[in-house]
């Protein structure tokens, strides 16, 4: 059986990885800024409408759910961009 094993690495490999996951992370970061720019346009358009605090269910602050929204963004964010980034930076070239 041939033995199979991977041709060296190049010098610039490692800095090409590290630019790759740098772009993935500027991109997700830029996405995530818009994202929550328009959830705050929104809440605003909302508070215009309807003016004041408006009750989810008759219950809760509407900015309850806004501001969950926000949490829950943020978080699938890291979650997600994390895992992209190490992809980019850990993907053999090709």
């Amino acid at each position: 059986m041939k033995n199979h094993e991977h041709p060296p690495e190049k010098w610039n490999d490692p800095i090409v990885r590290l630019l790759r996951g740098g772009l993935e992370l500027v991109s997700h970061l830029g996405m995530l800024a818009l994202i929550l720019v328009g959830i705050k346009l929104i809440e605003l358009l909302m508070e215009r409408l309807w003016g004041g605090q408006r009750l989810l269910f008759g219950r809760w602050p509407l900015a309850y759910v806004v501001d969950g929204s926000d949490l829950v963004l943020i978080a699938a964010f890291l979650t997600i961009g994390i895992f992209v980034v190490l992809r980019a930076y850990y993907r053999k070239r090709g």
